[in-house]
């Protein structure tokens, strides 16, 4: 880029959103087979504009037909994490996403979400708990216990000192943060 008449290069800032682009950072580990994403720690970073899509397999983004589709479940994130232990998001911007700011899948233990903002989201802030797969759309919801220290659940995670506003922007289904089913969560200090 070659700057026009009065502008800088140093002060210069470039907006180019590609179309279909949910994730911009997307960490999974192997929780079934032990192999986690591990210790990684984000400081001060904006992480801006992605698109609205769905994750494949889940039901789009569209109004509630059933409990299956409650608090925009069928979103993305724009951080998707899944059989990640101790990454560190701290001082962070969110913003200007289709989808959940975060998602937190299964396998995620011991992580934190502090001292960041969330504004102008597509669906919500953090979606956090265990991936699950619904068999059908009428009956009722199968139920699968998971321990604290299984692999596959999602446990032990803080969330704190945060503001989110502006959510549902895209998907009005959207939360500030849904947990479902994690263990023991720590969620404070928000506004």
């Amino acid at each position: 880029y070659r700057p026009l008449p009065g502008e800088e290069i140093e002060t210069f800032r470039a907006v180019a959103p590609v179309s279909k682009l949910s994730k911009l950072v997307s960490l999974r580990g192997d929780w079934a087979h032990g192999d986690f994403v591990r210790n990684i720690r984000f400081s001060n970073i904006a992480f801006c504009h992605s698109d609205a899509t769905q994750i494949d397999g889940r039901p789009a983004n569209a109004p509630a037909e059933t409990v299956q589709h409650q608090a925009a479940s069928g979103s993305d994130g724009l951080i998707a994490l899944t059989g990640a232990h101790n990454v560190v998001f701290d001082g962070c911007r969110f913003a200007h996403t289709g989808n959940y700011a975060m998602r937190f899948g299964s396998g995620c233990m011991s992580n934190k979400v502090v001292n960041s903002t969330f504004a102008d989201l597509g669906a919500g802030a953090v979606w956090m708990g265990a991936d699950y797969r619904y068999e059908d759309r009428i009956s009722e919801i199968p139920r699968k216990v998971l321990y604290p220290n299984s692999p596959e659940a999602t446990a032990y995670n803080l969330i704190s000192n945060n503001v989110i506003s502006q959510t549902g922007r895209f998907n009005p289904e959207g939360v500030g943060i849904i947990l479902t089913n994690p263990k023991f969560a720590d969620v404070r200090s928000l506004e």
